[in-house]
This record gives C-alpha cells, sequence and structure tokens, in this order.
C-alpha cells in the first residue's frame, strides 16, 4: 500500500497530532495552522 500527498493541521492551536502517519512525519502543534506534509509513504 503506499499513501501521496498527506497532511495534517492542529487548528487553532487546540491539541497536537505527534505524527502524519505511523512514525512518519512531523508534529502538527501550536496557535499557527501549519500544515506538516509527508510526501510519499510505502
Amino acid at each position: 500500500m503506499r499513501f501521496d500527498g498527506l497532511l495534517t493541521v492542529s487548528p487553532g492551536g487546540n491539541g497536537s497530532i505527534t505524527y502524519v502517519i505511523n512514525d512518519t512525519g512531523g508534529t502538527a502543534q501550536g496557535t499557527n495552522t501549519l500544515p506538516v506534509n509527508v510526501v510519499s509513504y510505502a
């Protein structure tokens, strides 16, 4: 299975998302609603 173009955001800084998928991708947190991207995961 392969995933392409994944992203996460932490809307309004409420809570956090540790990884985009499994243990890959950075943390989405804080008051800036900036996406954390993973281009490809297989």
